[in-house]
């Protein structure tokens, strides 16, 4: 947290927790915008032989935070207030923290900017939360995202309100979102905060992810009292590094960094002694550039990018407009479509690269009835960016393979919500960040959390309700890949209002379930190792089970029936728990959620069904 004012100002907070919009990037590429080939024609691309590979890495191997700046209508009016564009107001300053990170010797990762996303009035009343202070745009912000982030494939939210909104004692950083006012943007200080940085070491021998003072450190970890004032970028923020042992300036090195202005002015030589050197961060204390290192693979997993590694800004001809074409690398324009247009009837075209222009995104639908004929709906793919290779897309999505089997698709400006929403499959989907979505082109497999997305609870209600009694049925399946263990879990719940979720998002730490106090729901906790009926106030009816539940990969038939008078859950064929308890019917919808905190896991079903009793 940096405390709003002067960017300057001495650290010492406490740290906090956790798009007319924008083109996505205003990067102009080489040639012709809309093939890269400068002949000027959109319709014969010779594109990229390939083959074609999405990946959190750029085409040097160093690893790629991508970054999503989110604007307020009134930020956006603020700025234009001030003489600029968005993009000229923003792109520098991740230019600035990428050189802030080279200078600190971080050579592994860059932050890659994906653009600007505006927020609009349909956010706030979907989610029942308008604009406020920064910490709470900071807690309000995937939720008025929603699932615009993984079109973007934004791992780091910078989420900036007008001055007017969201002036306030302090700017926030922590977890996937930082969060602004116009007129104070500490994001070096902040997007350190989102890296697992702290402020100034206070005697922690045990953790060195803090910055460092420029008077240092004494023996035991306090900065001394006096000395040179300021410090790196997390303690002090008026030295533009991350702490790091490994770098020492001379004077001669300070006093260039001051005539750039990224070492504030003092009398370094009288504190340094003639031919004196300084040492930006302590082994032990203040090593953020390793903090930084540490954690910046699975800042860049966090979310699937969604933009080719590499691209400068790849556009189509036309700025409104999108080519389809039948092969990789933009090749052999089939179609042509301009924002506002749909298309139903590509069942018979092979699809295998899309271009978009610099003011539409694409819906890709391997459903020609934009997924209402099966019961989740077939694969949709939001595009924001232009995709060389709807194969390889799919593949690092985690998706079955789209390519040559797009049906229908759907052309709009990025401020279009309801088109950007449209989808006809029988499940609504509610996330606090990633969410479900479905992952097979036959359209009865639905993943309700990806493994890798920490902290975030979704939601997919069904849509078909039946008077009791009846019977939950489908197949179930859990899996995680790495060393840690998997987590969290899903409830399958029943009897509920809907309604509630129309302005709130679902909550992780009850795996989905909004405890508003209607319904219930059946918890499948694998972290736990606990199986458990909760209330509308998911509170424990009867007694846990302490079984796991984790399938490791394998799908399980799961079967929960609901009568009047009592609920049964069959896991794998075998009954696992029973209750006598008298259901509230007033409320008829049911769904599956699912809940991740540090740990992670996939949640997918398939073949759900509402069966009669």
């Amino acid at each position: 947290m940096i405390i709003g004012g002067s960017p300057t100002l001495e650290d010492g907070e406490a740290e906090g927790d956790t798009t007319g919009d924008g083109d996505g990037d205003s990067g102009d590429g080489d040639g012709d915008p809309a093939t890269g080939d400068g002949d000027g024609d959109p319709g014969d691309g010779d594109g990229d032989a390939g083959p074609f590979v999405y990946s959190e890495y750029d085409p040097d191997g160093v690893v790629m935070i991508d970054a999503l700046f989110v604007l307020t209508e009134a930020a956006v009016d603020e700025i234009a207030g001030q003489g600029q564009t968005p993009e000229q107001f923003l792109d520098w300053r991740i230019d600035d923290l990428n050189a802030a990170l080279a200078r600190s010797l971080v050579d592994s990762s860059t932050v890659r900017s994906l653009g600007y996303h505006v927020l609009s009035e349909d956010d706030y009343m979907r989610t029942g939360a308008w604009p406020g202070p920064t910490d709470f745009n900071i807690n309000a912000a995937l939720g008025w995202l929603s699932t615009y982030r993984a079109a973007y494939g934004a791992d780091k939210i910078l989420m900036i309100a007008s001055t007017a909104e969201s002036q306030s004692p302090a700017a926030w950083g922590g977890g996937a979102v930082s969060s602004y006012w116009v007129e104070f943007l500490p994001i070096n200080h902040e997007f350190g905060h989102c890296m697992g940085g702290g402020h100034c070491n206070e005697g922690d021998p045990d953790s060195y992810n803090f910055g460092f003072p420029l008077a240092g450190y004494d023996e035991d970890g306090w900065p001394y009292p006096s000395g040179l004032s300021g410090g790196t970028m997390m303690c002090g923020n008026n030295v533009n590094f991350f702490s790091n042992p490994e770098v020492t300036l001379s004077l001669a090195e300070i006093e260039a960094y001051v005539d750039e202005g990224i070492m504030q002015a003092q009398d370094y030589a009288a504190a340094l002694g003639p031919g004196g050197s300084l040492q930006l961060g302590h082994p032990i204390y203040a090593n953020m550039a390793q903090t930084w290192r540490d954690n910046e693979l699975p800042a860049a997993r966090s979310v699937p990018t969604a933009k080719y590694p590499g691209d400068p800004g790849t556009y189509y001809a036309k700025d409104d407009c999108a080519g389809f074409y039948a092969d990789e690398g933009y090749t052999n324009l089939v179609l042509e479509l301009c924002s506002g247009e749909t298309d139903q009837d590509l069942a018979d075209q092979s699809i295998s690269s899309v271009m978009l222009g610099r003011d539409v995104h694409v819906n890709l639908y391997t459903d020609t009835d934009f997924g209402a004929g099966s019961t989740c709906g077939g694969i949709l793919e939001r595009l924001a960016f232009s995709s060389p290779s709807l194969s390889a897309i799919c593949e690092h999505h985690g998706l079955e393979n789209i390519d040559g089997g797009v049906a229908a698709v759907a052309v709009y400006p990025p401020s279009d919500r309801p088109t950007h929403q449209m989808f006809e499959g029988q499940f609504e989907f509610h996330s606090s960040g990633e969410s479900p979505f479905c992952s097979s082109v036959d359209g009865e497999t639905l993943t309700v959390l990806r493994d890798g997305v920490a902290w975030t609870g979704t939601a997919a209600i069904f849509e078909q309700t039946l008077a009791l009694p009846y019977s939950i049925e489908f197949d179930y399946l859990s899996k995680h890949v790495g060393d840690d263990p998997p987590a969290d879990g899903i409830s399958v719940f029943f009897a509920k209002d809907a309604g509630a979720y129309a302005g709130q998002v679902p909550p992780r730490e009850t795996l989905g379930f909004i405890a508003d106090g209607t319904g219930y729901a059946i918890e499948l906790n694998i972290w736990t190792n606990q199986v458990s009926l909760r209330d509308g106030d998911y509170i424990t009816i009867g007694q846990t089970v302490n079984t796991s539940t984790y399938t490791d990969g394998v799908w399980v038939p799961v079967r929960v029936d609901v009568a009047l008078d009592g609920v049964t859950l069959w896991f794998d064929n075998q009954q696992i728990l029973a209750e006598a308890v008298v259901i509230d019917d007033s409320h008829a919808r049911v769904g599956i959620g699912a809940g991740s905190g540090a740990y992670t896991s996939e949640f997918s079903v398939r073949n759900f069904a509402l069966v009669p009793g």
